[in-house]
């Protein structure tokens, strides 16, 4: 008799506990979830972008003489054949294409740029050989265009691309020479104005900073090669010509920052 109470009054406290834990622990807060993971970067895709930076030049002045300047033709290639530096802004835009596959990210790019690439020298050729008071040579090269077809290929840490890129490269270049003998009354000309294509390197770093929105750094050489343009006169007084191979060259170092938005 005394255990079936004590039953019944073990059944009665669950009973009545029950009910009351489960109200305890309804009124007890819920934890938040936890958060989301923070999406990873993805680098597939075409971008669009516009770039703005310095170009540095290196221009190379080679005239070679004929044989009827040989006594005045020490004195003329230390004036005429020294180099030009010329620099300037360069500014303008780009699109390109990137897959990338785990860390890896190939692309390609294209852009094109403006710049304003100029330098210019008259040297006085007074007391070289027979050149009479008032003589001169005038050499120029001017450069207005950039444009680039490159590869691209780097190392992905998710916003941060690290890369290197190469191929071609294209610009208007403009060679122009003159000499004026003035005692004689005689001058000589030769112009070298093309559209060339060359070859260039580099590499850079590029940042995600927001949704469809990255900046980048990039350094680029760019090797036009070289070109040359033959002037030749009789001067009055004179039996035999004289002839001029004017050779030049072009490279170009570029420092410049970008910005980019990916299109998907």
């Amino acid at each position: 008799m005394k255990r079936n109470i004590s039953r019944a009054l073990s059944v009665s406290a669950f009973l009545i506990a029950a009910p009351l834990s489960a109200a305890s622990a309804a009124d007890m807060p819920l934890k938040a979830p936890p958060p989301p993971p923070a999406p990873v970067w993805s680098w597939t895709g075409f971008y669009i972008g516009g770039n703005v930076g310095g170009v540095w030049g290196d221009v190379s002045n080679n005239w070679i003489l004929g044989s009827s300047f040989t006594v005045a033709a020490p004195g003329i290639l230390a004036l005429t054949n020294q180099p030009f530096h010329p620099s300037s802004v360069i500014g303008g835009a780009q699109l390109g294409y990137n897959y990338q596959f785990n860390s890896l990210v190939a692309g390609l790019e294209a852009d094109i740029s403006g710049l304003h690439l100029s330098s210019s020298r008259t040297s006085s050729l007074t007391g070289i050989g027979a050149f009479a008071p008032g003589a001169f040579t005038t050499e120029t090269a001017n450069s207005n265009y950039l444009a680039t077809v490159r590869g691209r290929l780097g190392i992905a840490a998710n916003s941060w691309l690290l890369y290197g890129t190469g191929g071609l490269a294209v610009a208007h270049v403009t060679y122009t020479d003159f000499l004026n003998y003035n005692n004689v009354g005689a001058t000589q000309f030769a112009q070298s104005s093309q559209t060339r294509a060359g070859w260039t390197g580099g590499g850079g770093a590029e940042y995600a900073v927001a949704k469809s929105w990255s900046v980048k750094a990039e350094y680029l050489y760019v090797d036009l090669g070289s070109s040359a343009a033959v002037s030749s006169i009789v001067p009055l007084g004179f039996s035999s010509g004289f002839n001029i191979t004017h050779q030049h060259s072009l490279t170009e170092q570029i420092g410049r920052l970008g910005v980019n938005y990916k299109l998907n």
